[in-house]
Formats: structure tokens, sequence, C-alpha cells
């Protein structure tokens, strides 16, 4: 599965093992590792030389062939196998499934499914294993996990739950899949004291909670009669007001009225003077 240039790197990769750990890699080690080299392609050897040196138990000696073939049994350093993958392709039949795959398992899927369409599973299995077979000795890389959500919101989130745990996906990729942080009892009661649908607290809720409950409903309890208070002013100026305006209306009428008697008096006096 390498190629001339990965196979120089594989040769590299074992010498600064050998340096780093102390070992001579001669010449009549070379056919154990080419097995390595011929099942492997070298990000998967990468892989798995990462992971023997982070193991506390194995990572303590110069690994050998099979230490790190032990290494790659980690799905996320090697392709599964046919069964393995037939598996995963066939829970992705069911649409309310969630699951983990590969694009091999992908394509094999889709040279399979009209097989399976057909009705036919034994045919459909045997012609997914040979295009998985031979999709696999194409790829020189190491499986790139993705993520096929379903219709069922619960199989989703244990799918995501299960590619995180595996560590086949990080947790971007599946966040938006996985359940939420379950409300406390002290949440509950605080929401519930907010939204009005007020809701029973545990007997053994901590005084600290309790306190803090206690200011919630002071705040509340204080905003509502600063409100009324607020609404009672705004009505005892409304009706000022209108009052103003209506005397303010009267004194223009006594204002008229005098000025019409004023201008009769007037009249009446110039009447008088011209009769004389």
């Amino acid at each position: 599965m390498m190629d001339e240039t990965d196979k120089q790197r594989f040769r590299e990769l074992i010498e600064e093992l050998g340096n780093m750990y102390g070992q001579e890699v001669g010449p009549k080690y070379a056919p154990y590792w080419r097995v390595l080299s011929a099942r492997m392609d070298i990000e998967t050897m990468a892989n798995a030389v990462d992971a023997h040196m982070a193991d506390p138990q194995r990572g303590r000696f110069f690994p050998t062939p099979a230490d790190l073939l032990h290494q790659c049994r980690d799905p996320r350093f090697i392709h599964p196998a046919a069964d393995a993958a037939w598996a995963i392709a066939l829970e992705s039949m069911d649409e309310q499934a969630s699951v983990i795959l590969t694009p091999e398992i992908m394509q094999a899927r889709s040279a399979a499914l009209p097989v399976w369409e057909s009705g036919d599973r034994i045919g459909a299995r045997m012609a997914f294993r040979a295009a998985y077979e031979q999709v696999l000795l194409q790829s020189n890389t190491a499986p790139r996990w993705q993520f096929s959500p379903g219709h069922d919101p619960q199989r989703r989130a244990e799918a995501a739950q299960r590619a995180l745990d595996q560590g086949l996906l990080p947790r971007e990729k599946v966040r938006r899949y996985l359940p939420g942080p379950s409300a406390t009892a002290d949440g509950e009661a605080i929401a519930g004291l907010l939204t009005g649908n007020v809701v029973s607290h545990p007997a053994a809720a901590s005084e600290s909670v309790k306190a803090r409950l206690a200011a919630v409903r002071r705040a509340i309890s204080s905003g509502r009669e600063e409100e009324l208070e607020r609404r009672t002013a705004r009505r005892n100026q409304v009706a000022r007001e209108r009052q103003e305006r209506r005397h303010g209306a009267m004194t223009d009428e006594e204002r008229a009225a005098n000025l019409a008697a004023a201008i009769a008096r007037l009249d009446s006096r110039q009447s008088g003077t011209t009769t004389k």
C-alpha cells in the first residue's frame, strides 16, 4: 500500500524510532518491517507509532511489528474489515439511524444499493464486499470518519456521543447533535419563578439557593410595586392636566363675557350723552 516515496519515509521513521529507543535497526529486521509496509499506508504507520509511544505499558520498549499492528486495531488508524464495514452500511439503510462511516464505506454502499433494493440481501452483501475491497486497494490514507445523521434525535445523540468517545470525530463535528446539559433542580426552580410556572423545589436545597430565590422574589415584588407607583403617578398627572385645561377654558369665557359687558356699558354711556 506504500509507494517508493512512502517506503523511504517508512525507513526514516523506523530509524528515528531506533535512535529514540537506543535500538539498532539492522538489515536482518527488514523482512519483519516489510510486513507492515505491505499492510498499511504511511499515515497509518505514523499514527500507530504515535499511539505506541503514548501507551503507558508497551510504549516503554522499542516496538515490534506486532506492537504496531496492535495499535492499528484502533479504528482511528485503520479501515474496518469488510464484514464490519458491511454492518455499518447495513445500519445506514435505516433512515432513522445515525452512523459513523468512511468515504470508502459510502462508495461500496452505493455499489451494493441497487442489489439491496431489489430484495437480494445476500447478493447486496457480496456486492458490497467486492466493491469495498477494491476501494481499499486504491486507498492510501487512514480512514476519514464522517457523521451521517438520521431522523431519530435520540439515536443521533447516541451516535454522536459514541463517535466522540471512540475518538473518531472531534467535538466540533458532532456538537450540534449532542444532548444539551440537563436542568438542575435549582435551575428549574429559578426558571419557574421567572416565567410564572412555579415548580416545587427539593427540601434539601442549600441555604444559598434559598437565599437567591428569596432575592429574586423580592426583586420581582419590588419591580411590580415600582411599576404600580409609576402608573398611579401617571394617572394623577393626566387628571391634573385635564383639570387645568378645563380651568383655562372657563377663564377665557369669563374674560370674553367681561369684555362684552364693558362694551355694552360703554355704548350705553355714549347713547346718554348724545340724547342730552
